[in-house]
Formats: C-alpha cells, structure tokens, sequence
C-alpha cells in the first residue's frame, strides 16, 4: 500500500517536472523505503575511528542463529609512518570476536556487546640508536612492544544498508614496563632495555593491567 501510494505520488509529480527527474525520485524514495523495512543485512564492511587501533577496517556477520543476535567480526588495521630523519613506525592491530544484540527483532541493529580478543604489535626501526649506556648501535635497530588483550565492549549500531556506530569498553591485557632494542654494536647482536612504568602511569586511564576502547565507525551492509 504504502508503495502504491508512493508511485502516485511521483506520478502526479510527473505532471510537473520531466520524467527522468521522476524516475530518480522513484528509485532513491525506494532506497530510503529499504532502509526501514525489516529485511536483514548480514554482511558488513566498516571503517572504525578511535583507541587503540586509530583507523580500522570493521568485517562482521550477523549468523542466523539465536534470531540473528550473534556476529563475529575481525577488526584489522595496519600503519608505517616516518617518525623523525632516521626512524619509521610500524604499527599493526587485529581483533577478533563476536558483538551480541539485544534486541529481539533480529536484524542485527541496536544496542550490542562484545567479547574480543586483540593483539596490537607496535615496530620502531631507527638507525644511529644511542643505547643508554652511551652505545652506538650500527645498522638499524629495532624497537618492539606487543600487547595482547581480552576486550568486553558495549555498542550501539543504527541505521541499516548505511550504518553507523559506537564502542565503549576496556582491554583486559598486560601493557610490557620494559621496552627493549635490538640492534648490533661491534659486530655482535646487542640489546637495550630501558624502563616505561612511569611513563605508563602518567597516561591517564592506562595502567600496566589494560586500557580503554573507544571508537566511532560506519560502513555498508548488504
């Protein structure tokens, strides 16, 4: 009914304008019709915004089980930037879990929460390293940090075809205290250890037991 209505609607408007113009309003009245029926779209492809990750890319299925409440999803993201004259930073991010909705409709929309796993790897390579003891370490040398977290989210997904949404949460993880270089000196493999406890402490909302998740995001749905 409501589309029948809809089509005379536009076919009165064609009285009007031309009916090229009436065929484009016809066909995007129709896409915003789609975007409120009950139809599912269970794959999702999205672009998450936030901590810890910076930029990601979201993929995530609704499984028609449960009345289509559970979704697995992988998050993954992947950064080299320059980071001074001699240095470059490598960062890469995966997360792996699935969202649970709450509500009963079964169209994987709406309140949500989520159990994850996470692993952030974070690479510094950087020449002419200066250890702490006054060591120059030759070639490049190469810094690493590695976290590894269990994540429990809660988030909220609105819209259908064209969807955004938002996570809040914690990663339950141990962030390393000691960061350590390798590099060469002599001619010989050698390392450098130095201490970031304090360094960990002065950032706020991060201790060395995990860290906060917060992110924005949109994507499509088909």
């Amino acid at each position: 009914m409501k589309l029948l209505l809809k089509f005379h609607l536009v076919n009165n408007i064609g009285k009007i304008v031309s009916k090229p113009a009436v065929v484009f309003i016809f066909l995007i009245s129709n896409c915003i019709s789609a975007q409120n029926t009950n139809e599912l779209n269970p794959y999702r492809i999205g672009v998450k915004i936030g901590t810890p990750y910076a930029v990601s890319l979201d993929f995530e299925y609704v499984m028609p089980i449960l009345e289509s409440r559970i979704a697995p999803f992988v998050d993954f993201t992947t950064i080299g930037i320059k980071a001074g004259g001699n240095a470059r930073l490598n960062y890469t991010a995966f997360e792996v879990g699935t969202n649970i909705y709450f509500r009963k409709r079964g169209d994987g929309r709406g309140f949500y929460g989520a159990l994850s796993y996470q692993k952030v790897n974070t690479r510094l390579k950087q020449r002419d390293y200066e250890a702490n003891d006054g060591r120059l370490f030759e070639g490049t040398a190469t810094t690493a940090i590695v976290y590894n977290g269990f994540n429990t989210k809660i988030g909220v997904k609105v819209g259908r075809t064209f969807y955004f949404r938002t996570e809040l949460g914690y990663s339950f993880g141990k962030i390393p205290t000691e960061v350590v270089t390798k590099g060469t000196y002599n001619g010989a493999p050698a390392t450098d250890n130095q201490d970031i406890s304090q360094d960990i402490k002065d950032i706020p909302l991060i201790s060395t037991g995990g860290m906060p998740v917060f992110n924005l995001g949109f994507g499509f749905a088909f």
